[in-house]
């Protein structure tokens, strides 16, 4: 019987970043393996940019990223996800 490691949230996305910072190098290797998944990455801070996101659930392995509706300000980093169930700009 295959014995089961206990890892902590923080040590699964340190190594979920290390995966996908290995995969984002080779984007054939995404859309063969990870069909309808898109992975997302930046390496510095950007300007506030408007953007437009489809329905879906957005997680991050490392830092974080903030969010603006009209007035409201939202972040979400590896402890917060953020669900989108309509499209939102």
């Amino acid at each position: 019987m295959k014995k089961w490691r206990v890892m902590n949230r923080e040590a699964i996305c340190l190594q979920l970043a290390d995966k996908i910072n290995h995969l984002k190098n080779n984007d054939k290797i995404i859309s063969e393996r990870l069909a309808g998944i898109r992975l997302l990455y930046g390496v510095e801070p950007g300007p506030r940019t408007p953007v437009m996101y489809q329905p879906g659930i957005i997680f991050l392995f490392s830092g974080h990223k903030i969010g603006y509706i009209n007035k409201r300000k939202f972040r979400y980093d590896a402890n917060e996800y953020l669900l989108l169930t309509v499209p939102l700009p």
